[in-house]
């Protein structure tokens, strides 16, 4: 169940994609390959995919179209001042990472590098960015809060999986793995994968927000009044 809010963006998948379950897609919405809608499943924006597969009364209220659909290309992010301003701050952590208990945590800097994976299962806050270059599990409950214009979550060679019950706020990344999310909580923010992407549960699974990424030491954005490794 739940609701997958554009806004203004749109939903890119490069491949096939299906939904079940019952979920309502608001925005418009690109496939590369194959689009199958199960069930009770809407979408209410427009719809261009190579094929659509509409079954047991899924229902698209825009226009439909038949075509092909050029591939997005997945942004190459570097994690560069990210790794050093984790460094600068004592936040890079080598091996595998564990966090669990009920208490937030807001690192120095805003962000935690790990040279591993991360296992995340705790109730509380998290304040910031958390950059591994593994998998990522988060499980638990609680909240990501963003800092800056820092992504939410990153995963540089592994998979992205999230349950339980967390709101993420930012920018989710998988650069080269997959993306899953089950449980409940809501991504307000963006989502990028680059391998399979799948979502299951009782959640709103995107409220987006543009969350284009500004590292470490980048100018403030106009408008504001204010004056090696990857």
């Amino acid at each position: 169940n739940g609701i997958l809010d554009a806004g203004d963006g749109k939903f890119q998948a490069n491949g096939d994609y299906t939904m079940s379950g019952t979920k309502v897609i608001e925005g418009d919405i690109f496939v590369t390959g194959t689009l199958t809608i199960n069930g009770n499943n809407s979408i209410s924006g427009d719809v261009t995919a190579l094929d659509i597969n509409l079954i047991g009364g899924a229902t698209i209220t825009g226009d439909q179209t038949e075509e092909v659909v050029p591939p997005v290309t997945i942004p190459d992010i570097d994690l560069t001042p990210y790794y050093n301003e984790a460094l600068k701050n004592g936040q890079v952590y080598n091996g595998n990472f564990t966090f669990t208990g009920a208490s937030d945590w807001a690192p120095p800097g805003g962000i935690i590098r790990v040279n591993g994976d991360v296992n995340m299962n705790k109730t509380g806050k998290f304040i910031g960015t958390n950059i591994a270059t593994g998998n990522i599990n988060w499980q638990g409950s609680g909240e990501q809060v963003k800092v800056n214009d820092y992504p939410a979550v990153v995963s540089r060679d592994g998979d992205i999986k999230i349950g339980g019950d967390t709101d993420f706020h930012g920018l989710l990344y998988a650069k080269t793995g997959d993306f899953t999310k089950t449980g409940n909580g809501t991504v307000w923010g963006s989502i990028i994968a680059n391998g399979t992407f799948t979502a299951g549960g009782g959640w709103d699974l995107i409220q987006y927000e543009n969350s284009n990424p500004a590292p470490p030491g980048s100018p403030p954005p106009p408008g504001t009044g204010d004056s090696g490794e990857g």
